[in-house]
């Protein structure tokens, strides 16, 4: 019996790693367990619930899901939430310009799903999917359309049309057993679903949180253990002129083991252990911070790095950098963020950049932060 339990495990592991029909190019896999204390939390009949935060999205997940799957920014992606008998998965992408149904959008999707179903089990033909119920529905404003189609097995779609946001999002569910705890899942994800902000955009995962402008996209992410980071940035152009924001978040885990000596002086573990490969993230040869004026975050003390760079020829650009380091004992680790903003103008026109337009995003990020 024991045998068989665990090959049953093992057949459902390996069905949930392999039905996945949001696949794009740029996609990227990893194995993620969501572990200490969230900042927020929300127990619904028996399951705990924590915030979750992703290019543009934010809704309440199990604490037990692990993130395992994203790709793509938040004009088009996708990303994978699993638990040992479940699995959430998502994908967005821009509004058609010739506008259609969304049963419309739902009939290309499920056509998708029966060729991407038919080659792995490598069929000549595409397998059938079928359409085992049908109805409207709403998430956050919109309409919405539900279905629970059957392929491999049973899977329940909603699909909508996010206006604010220019994006058709679709959101699948599986379950290996579709019982009273699956239908809270669904109901507590769906009820907490927030498609589009006001002002920002909430990136809350990895036990620790922030929030960006709603036009900073994306454009790199590498998560391994002990170590994460994510690059957005976000650019304005108007005649004669070009701006360019880039911010980046990272940190380092167990840091009290791999850093134990350096805790104590985060200035130098900067200079010896992360401004070599800064620079080589900005492509910079070299930039030369010097030490601010102290901050605070929660109870951490954070040091404070600025730098000043000019370059170019005909074109002139001028970049201002700001850095906040500092280590956080709850979670054990060691906080990195850096804010770049670029002014690019021919060289007739001057470059003087007001010092709102740099200190104003980091002030709004770090009153967001929470590392723990």
């Amino acid at each position: 019996m024991i045998i068989v339990t665990l090959i049953k495990k093992a057949f459902w592991s390996q069905f949930m790693r392999s039905s996945t029909f949001f696949h794009e190019n740029g996609f990227i896999s990893l194995f993620i367990f969501f572990t200490g204390t969230m900042q927020t939390h929300r127990r619904n009949q028996g399951l705990d619930f924590m915030e979750f935060g992703w290019n543009g999205l934010l809704f309440e997940v199990p604490e037990e899901v692990r993130f395992t799957r994203y790709g793509g920014n938040a004009k088009k992606g996708s990303f994978m939430l699993e638990a040992e008998n479940y699995l959430i998965e998502g994908k967005w992408e821009p509004i058609p310009k010739r506008r259609r149904p969304i049963s419309v959008i739902a009939a290309t999707l499920i056509d998708k799903m029966g060729e991407q179903y038919g080659k792995k089990k490598r069929r000549i033909r595409k397998q059938n999917v079928t359409i085992l119920e049908k109805n409207d529905a709403r998430v956050f404003s919109h309409e919405a359309l539900y279905m629970v189609v059957k392929a491999q097995s049973e899977e329940r779609l909603y699909l909508w049309y996010c206006d604010e946001s220019n994006r058709v999002v679709i959101v699948r569910f599986i379950f290996k057993t579709f019982d009273d705890s699956s239908k809270k899942i669904i109901k507590q994800v769906l009820e907490s679903f927030e498609c589009h902000g006001k002002d920002s955009n909430v990136w809350s995962l990895l036990n620790f949180r922030f929030e960006t402008p709603m036009d900073f996209l994306l454009t790199d992410t590498k998560i391994a253990v002990g170590r994460a980071r994510f690059i957005l940035s976000g650019k304005k152009v108007s005649s004669f002129t070009e701006k360019t924001s880039t911010l980046i978040v990272e940190y380092y885990s167990m840091a009290n083991v791999v850093f134990q000596d350096a805790l104590n002086n985060l200035d130098e573990w900067f200079k010896k252990n992360y401004e070599k490969d800064l620079c080589k993230q900005l492509k910079k040869r070299r930039i030369k911070f010097v030490l601010a004026e102290p901050r605070k975050l929660l109870k951490h003390e954070l040091v404070m790095k600025e730098s000043k760079s000019k370059s170019g020829l005909t074109w002139r650009e001028t970049t201002r950098f700001t850095n906040a380091t500092w280590y956080c004992p709850e979670s054990n680790r060691i906080y990195i963020v850096t804010f770049t903003h670029n002014l690019s103008r021919p060289i007739i026109f001057k470059r003087q950049i007001p010092e709102s337009e740099y200190t104003d995003p980091v002030d709004n990020l770090l009153s967001s932060f929470k590392c723990h």
